[in-house]
């Protein structure tokens, strides 16, 4: 089974987010995530196969972090675990989050692709594919979609990869590492489970029907 080259199923993406939900509570809560919590979840083959993974959280419809890595250094639900604690409190261009953000909290994971290395900005289809770009040992990406977003044009975005890595502006078009590559994105909020249960209520009366009905 390629795992790189179809979707995850159904089944395994409910999963991922399951554990990123798991983790990010937990991390914000002072309740760490354990061997113990996983071995109640079955992990299927592709879960276990190394992926580059990168995990963006949003609150309020910004972004308020986002770590990960593209090389596919350990297994995916390991990745997710790992990256998911970073976003929250280690990505240094925002604050970190506290427990009390938890509600407004939409959970992105982007689970990279195939790569392929390419010659220049006019095989990049912005829309689809995320770009990567490596010289003198640095080396800087876009998810798929950014670019797009922005409104920039191939040639614009290696520029911007440029300078994201601290390149002079141009210096892709020579001896630079470029590829493209695609990403599966899961995204939601807490599962169903993690949200409290609100505590029993008496039987309204008819007065009190009719006030919710009015409010």
């Amino acid at each position: 089974m390629d795992c790189l080259t179809r979707p995850l199923d159904a089944s395994d993406r409910d999963l991922l987010l399951r554990v990123a939900w798991r983790t990010l509570s937990g991390h914000l809560t002072n309740n760490p995530i354990k061997d113990s919590d996983l071995a109640v979840y079955t992990f299927t083959p592709c879960l276990m196969a190394p992926r580059g993974l990168f995990v963006t959280l949003k609150k309020d419809g910004r972004v308020r972090g986002l770590q990960g890595e593209i090389e596919p250094s350990r297994p995916l639900y390991q990745q997710v675990i790992l990256f998911t604690r970073r976003a929250a409190t280690r990505d240094p261009r925002f604050p970190p989050l506290s427990d009390a953000d938890l509600g407004g909290v939409v959970i992105e994971l982007s689970v990279i692709g195939d790569r392929t290395r390419i010659g220049g900005p006019s095989a990049i289809h912005l829309d689809s594919q995320g770009i990567f770009l490596e010289k003198w040992g640095r080396r800087a990406l876009f998810l798929p979609g950014l670019a797009a977003q922005q409104g920039w044009t191939p040639e614009r975005t290696l520029d911007e990869l440029c300078a994201q890595a601290a390149l002079p502006k141009g210096s892709w078009s020579e001896s630079a590492r470029i590829e493209v590559f695609g990403a599966e994105v899961i995204s939601g909020g807490p599962p169903a489970e993690a949200a409290p249960s609100p505590p029993p209520q008496p039987s309204p009366t008819p007065a009190a029907v009719t006030q919710r009905r009015r409010s």
